[in-house]
């Protein structure tokens, strides 16, 4: 069994254990495409982000996240062709993956965390396993001790807020014009 195997079948297991808890799971798998965003430039990966963590703290609908779905994975297409020629362009293409599978598998956070944790161990090897080892074990510890993991800050609903205002602006323009 190959390393990134190995990585991602324990990333798995670890995940499962936080069954029944979507909410971090989901936020678990933001956390580690947010470890990737040195990876990209791409406006589209960074808004993808922060949309699937208002997603999380239900902060916006399906909607929104249909809306920057399409672009995260047109992120990630780019990304891909890119890889073809460059060692960083392959951890670009990695970086972008991981957030189109959080936006694209809204309804499956089990599925989105361990895409997103595989596509960080790939670029950031055994360091990255480790942080997400100890990141799952905080949130368990969180968890049992009825402490939320992931607290949202004021800038972060500001932001999000922003964002979604933008994507939703930017779809009511394309329905206007037909698009």
């Amino acid at each position: 069994m190959t390393t990134t195997a190995t990585t991602t079948t324990a990333s798995a297991t670890a995940i499962k254990a936080l069954a029944g808890h979507d909410r971090e799971i989901r936020l678990f798998a933001v956390w580690c495409a947010r470890g990737l965003r040195a990876h990209t430039r791409s406006m589209r990966c960074r808004l993808g982000i922060v949309v699937a963590e208002a997603f999380a703290h239900d902060e916006c609908t399906a909607d929104d996240v249909s809306a920057i779905k399409m672009a995260a994975y047109a992120a990630y297409d780019e990304a891909a062709h890119a890889a073809i020629h460059t060692a960083n362009a392959a951890h670009a293409a990695h970086a972008a993956h991981a957030v189109a599978t959080i936006i694209g598998y809204a309804d499956d956070p089990y599925a989105a965390a361990v895409v997103a944790a595989g596509d960080a161990a790939r670029i950031g090897g055994e360091t990255a396993r480790s942080a997400q080892f100890t990141e799952l074990g905080r949130v368990r510890a969180c968890i049992d001790s009825g402490v939320d993991p992931y607290p949202r800050t004021l800038g972060a609903r500001l932001r999000a807020r922003l964002v979604l205002w933008a994507v939703r602006a930017q779809g009511a323009a394309s329905r206007l014009l037909g698009r």
